[in-house]
């Protein structure tokens, strides 16, 4: 989905499902169909010019490449923001984590964001120095540790002992007969990307 075009609202995907699925109208409205096709030939350039003649290229920095395409399908570049620090392992996480599109929303779509849904403003400036903010940490692979140690995560947590804040930090899983798994996410926490809908 091409947020840039688009912008958010409730006319997108409302599940994680239809998300993965790629069917719903918002992938084919606006640039969003140019720019999935674009990205498939970007990804299919990458992969060739790795696997050149049936063997990989040595001198070719395959880790970097796919940084560099995720970094750039969210909507940042790799010389300045939250680019700036990505690491293969974070990008990896982010992907096994499905957060492109999440990512995305969230950085394109952040002029959507400029009031509530009462229509009341919010500062832009803070509104995308936080999005830049998070996105830095999901980049660089320490989201978890953020949310936590950041001044606001710290000032809620405040009343609670190390002890306690480490219990409250611990991503709980229950499993059920008839195999029902209950869980609140998995350690690195990007699972709350998708606790909400996203665009």
């Amino acid at each position: 989905i091409d947020y840039k075009s688009l912008g958010l609202g409730w006319d997108h995907p409302q599940a994680r499902t239809e998300y993965r699925l790629g069917r719903h109208a918002s992938f084919k409205r606006g640039r969003s169909e140019a720019r999935s096709q674009e990205s498939k030939r970007d990804l299919a350039k990458l992969v060739t010019s790795y696997n050149t003649s049936g063997e990989a290229n040595p001198a070719f920095d395959l880790e970097g490449q796919i940084v560099d395409a995720f970094v750039r399908e969210i909507g940042w570049d790799r010389d300045s923001g939250p680019g700036a620090e990505a690491t293969f392992q974070a990008v990896l996480a982010a992907l096994e984590g499905e957060l492109l599109l999440p990512l995305r929303a969230q950085n394109e779509g952040v002029e959507d964001m400029y009031q509530t849904f009462n229509g009341y403003p919010v500062p832009p400036d803070l509104v995308k120095a936080c999005v830049a903010e998070i996105h830095t940490h999901v980049l660089r692979g320490d989201f978890s540790e953020w949310r936590y140690s950041n001044p606001v995560g710290a000032r809620q947590l405040e009343g609670l002992s190390p002890e306690q804040i480490k219990k409250w930090a611990e991503p709980t899983r229950t499993e059920h007969d008839g195999g029902v798994v209950v869980h609140e996410d998995a350690p690195g926490e990007l699972g709350l990307f998708w606790a909400t809908k996203i665009g």
